[in-house]
């Protein structure tokens, strides 16, 4: 490398590291957001000068890496304010893990094929411009220059993940904010590009949590029967919320009708707003409470095998029951295909044992889910063998609009007849448990508020609603007066079930 161009580098890799600097500043936050941020400057500079030399050690040009490293920081930070707008959470490390998804199922993610072929084109073009680029701008690195850049930046990717505590070591301070503080916390504090680099590291070095307390309901459950549980049944339905407290025209009578004999009901502190249904479903199934889940916290299917001795069906199948896993959908979306076997189900029921069910819009009917439950039920009773049953439902699952339902264009309508579905679903299930057990619980509730037209409000305030209901024709009887509504989380879900298995078995 001349002179010359050593020093066209330097102030490219200069003009780099203040671009994106200030391109994070104005989009992730400014005023005192940014001054507190000033105590990680050194980190930034750092993940925007790794950021620069990556595009350096590719294409050997300083303007271009200069460039390029920009408009990374650029989209990465326009897919950060989207998914904020939508679902009020900054872009997290473990959100590069669903490209996949969306290449798979880009109706999940609201991308239409119009959309579909607007990136197309937009990644062809830059396709485009980077080969004119390299073909204009002289080299500013030698071949052998560059070769050792890519091999230095190999070893140094080697290196954390070969010794990621002394890596983290160089930002403690930062490790414990991704580890433990919201989103929206540690992305302004970091910056956004920083973020994902420490969060990055992070999933390497952090251990597995440590079980914390879980909350549980004001009421806890009242002193069990000695008839023991023949029956666990954990219906996690998409999207429910009684949307009738913000004006909604939603007809819910079993919902309503069970919380006279409910043993706990009331508002669901769910760590999600309008997708990541996987979150409450696994707190549920593991007992750990968002912030007790680290950085894994954000995808915790990611890596399930580090959860799995805090697994709740991992511990009825080796006291013998049969533990089934019911998601109407594919089996590899979110991991589930590795991730429910490691918490301990012993079968998972997906899309394709749902083939020609019956679907109520895009996809399985509650309805057809119901049948299916009460024969997995069935079976268990013939056999005399306690069933834990987790379902997750798929059938209000968004986008709502035109061509979804047959009756009807409008979102907030079909989302209501989602929900009357779900609610029918509840009223099934109780039948049946109340009909073919002695003693069983049911515990029913939304996995995240739904993203509907005019009901912004739902974003400030994540709730959700549940229900647990005993059951069966042995069940303890419910006193006159009904359980208090009262809070709880999906950890707190978890506390409930244990204590009735552990009292009852």
């Amino acid at each position: 490398m001349m002179a010359g161009s050593g020093a066209i580098t330097g102030v490219a890799w200069v003009m780099a590291v203040l671009v994106c600097e200030g391109l994070d500043r104005w989009a992730v936050g400014r005023g005192a957001v940014a001054i507190r941020r000033d105590a990680h400057l050194v980190l930034r500079g750092c993940a925007y000068s790794l950021l620069f030399l990556f595009w350096l050690a590719l294409s050997a040009r300083a303007a271009f890496a200069a460039t390029a490293a920009a408009i990374t920081t650029a989209v990465f930070l326009v897919i950060s304010g989207e998914k904020r707008r939508h679902l009020t959470e900054p872009l997290v490390i473990t959100d590069l893990a669903f490209i996949t998804h969306l290449v798979r199922h880009p109706e999940l993610f609201y991308l239409g094929w119009r959309k579909t072929l607007g990136v197309a084109a937009v990644a062809l073009g830059l396709v485009a411009l980077i080969v004119t680029w390299m073909q204009l701008e002289p080299r500013s690195l030698s071949g052998a220059l560059q070769a050792a850049l890519a091999a230095g930046l190999a070893l140094l990717v080697l290196a954390a993940y070969g010794w990621p505590r002394w890596v983290l070591g160089l930002a403690t301070r930062a490790q414990a904010a991704v580890a433990h503080e919201p989103a929206h916390d540690f992305v302004a504090r970091l910056g956004l590009m920083p973020s994902l680099l420490v969060s990055a590291v992070a999933l390497r070095a952090l251990p597995p949590p440590a079980p914390r307390a879980a909350a549980v309901p004001a009421s806890p459950p009242r002193p069990a029967a000695s008839v023991p549980l023949d029956a666990v049944v954990v219906i996690q339905s998409e999207s429910f919320y009684d949307l009738r407290r913000h004006g909604g025209r939603v007809l819910l009578p079993a919902f309503d009708g069970l919380k006279g004999r409910a043993l706990a009901h009331g508002r669901l502190l769910v760590p999600c707003y309008g997708a990541y249904t996987l979150r409450p479903e696994f707190a549920l199934a593991t007992g750990l409470p968002f912030t007790a889940q680290g950085v894994d916290r954000f995808h915790p299917y990611l890596r399930p095998h580090r959860f799995a001795g805090h697994a709740l069906p991992a511990d009825l199948a080796r006291a013998g029951w049969d533990t089934v896993f019911m998601h109407p959908y594919d089996r590899h979306f979110f991991g589930r295909a590795r991730a429910i076997p490691a918490l301990g189900y012993g079968r998972f029921l997906s899309e394709a044992d749902f083939a020609g069910a019956e679907r109520f819009g895009p996809y399985v009917a509650d309805r057809a889910v119901g049948a299916r439950m009460e024969a997995e039920l069935l079976e268990a009773r013939r056999r005399k063998q306690p069933l834990y049953m987790m379902t997750v439902t798929m059938e209000a699952h968004d986008p709502y609009g035109p061509g979804r339902l047959t009756a009807t264009d409008d979102p907030v309508e079909q989302y209501c007849q989602h929900i009357a579905n779900a609610d029918a679903l509840l009223a099934s299930m109780a039948a049946s448990l109340d009909a073919h057990t002695e003693h069983s619980l049911l515990v029913f509730y939304g996995d995240h508020a739904p993203l509907l037209p005019g009901f912004g409000q739902l974003a400030a305030d994540a709730r959700t609603d549940y229900i647990v209901v005993e059951c069966g024709s042995r069940a303890p009887m419910r006193s006159s007066a009904p359980a208090a509504s009262s809070e709880c989380s999906p950890a707190g879900l978890n506390e409930i079930l244990r204590r009735m298995v552990d009292s009852n078995c």
